[in-house]
């Protein structure tokens, strides 16, 4: 075993390995000049290398039946941290195949289960899940709560601007930008409002309801809030994507024929066992390092 996973509160002996890293942002009192060399550059190696792996599992993700609820199936890393989850595995894979031992902190409960699966991982005592798992929870509900509120005080509020669309006229379809009026000037098109008298101008959800409002002043722009539903904006605080059986199969048939080792070491190792399909929660904002994809599949 050359890697050694523990958490903040139960390091090992400092005489019992040789460089140190800290993942997911977790804080450790260690000497800075045994910490691991290179490691932004070993990092984004890593995450480079598991391109293909991301973009297998957001196909089979995006796929199935609540996929269109999760960010990971864009593939996108600027709104997304499932792709540094894989590439903090794909590292601790490579270390493991390394002589020097090297001990890896992770207070990510979810995380930290996933590392101690893989090969040459020698793992303590995992932090608990639960105090985490019940905060992500309640944060959820509040969350949705507040966006489903806020949502449908936007309905209401842009729903008079729907007069302003006319049937059959053609439209831009716009964002809010700053630099747009209502006087037929738009930082998108520029004055091609004022050149065509009879074009119309959408304004996309993106634009809150107070710019909306003023954009909308000059009779010719509505803001597509106003098709929207107040009541099916308070129904979001139900919704929670979860793997379903489909995907769940899908992705242990990938484990188990992967000849990639990111793809591999990227899916759950609750799927070769056979177990059920993972419980789920979905993580509404921009959790911590691995704990989206720890609320997905614990």
């Amino acid at each position: 075993m050359t890697v050694l996973l523990r958490r903040s509160g139960a390091l090992p002996k400092d005489g019992s390995f040789g460089c140190w890293l800290a993942v997911t942002g977790t804080a450790v009192d260690l000497p800075a000049s045994r910490h691991l060399p290179d490691l932004p550059r070993r990092l984004q190696t890593c995450f480079d290398g598991i391109r293909d792996a991301w973009l297998v599992l957001a196909r089979d993700i995006g796929v199935s039946e609540t996929g269109a609820l999760t960010d990971t199936a864009t593939g996108a890393a600027y709104i997304n941290d499932f792709g540094l989850m894989l590439a903090w595995s794909d590292l601790v894979r490579v270390l493991a195949g390394e002589e020097e031992r090297t001990l890896v902190v992770c207070d990510d409960p979810w995380l930290f289960r996933h590392l101690a699966a893989l090969p040459g991982v020698d793992a303590g005592n995992p932090p608990l899940i639960w105090p985490v798992a019940v905060r992500l929870y309640l944060r959820g509900y509040a969350s949705r709560l507040k966006l489903g509120l806020r949502l449908a005080r936007t309905v209401r509020a842009l729903k008079p601007t729907r007069r302003a669309a006319q049937p059959g006229n053609p439209a831009i379809v716009v964002y809010g930008h700053p630099k747009s009026d209502a006087d037929g000037n738009d930082a998108y098109f520029g004055s091609l409002m004022k050149e065509l008298p009879d074009l119309g101008r959408a304004i996309h959800v993106d634009c809150g309801a107070a710019r909306a409002r003023e954009l909308c002043r000059d009779g010719r722009s509505f803001s597509l809030h106003g098709w929207g539903s107040s009541l099916f904006a308070m129904s979001l605080l139900f919704v929670r994507w979860c793997p379903g059986e489909n995907l769940t199969r899908s992705l242990r048939e990938q484990r188990r024929g992967a000849g990639n080792d990111a793809v591999a070491g990227a899916l759950p190792d609750a799927l070769d066992r056979g177990d059920e399909t993972p419980r789920c929660r979905v993580a509404v904002g921009k959790p911590s390092l691995g704990t989206e994809y720890g609320a997905h599949c614990p």
